[in-house]
């Protein structure tokens, strides 16, 4: 796993490749004022097997 920086996020969003998944618990979400576009809401409490089928498997993963 490899971190990267916000700067770094920016340059990506707009790169078809790229599955970003937010993971912040429900709490932490709805109290943000900073969503990242195109994230994919995902409650670490809810993931399933049939969650976890739909991330891709030929994209690049950002878990935020």
């Amino acid at each position: 796993m490899e971190k990267i920086t916000a700067d770094t996020l920016r340059d990506w969003l707009e790169d078809p490749g790229l599955f970003i998944m937010d993971v912040r618990s429900p709490l932490a979400w709805a109290g943000s004022t900073t969503k990242v576009k195109h994230a994919h809401r995902f409650d670490p409490a809810q993931l399933s097997p049939a969650a976890l089928q739909e991330i891709p498997r030929d994209k690049k993963l950002v878990l935020y």
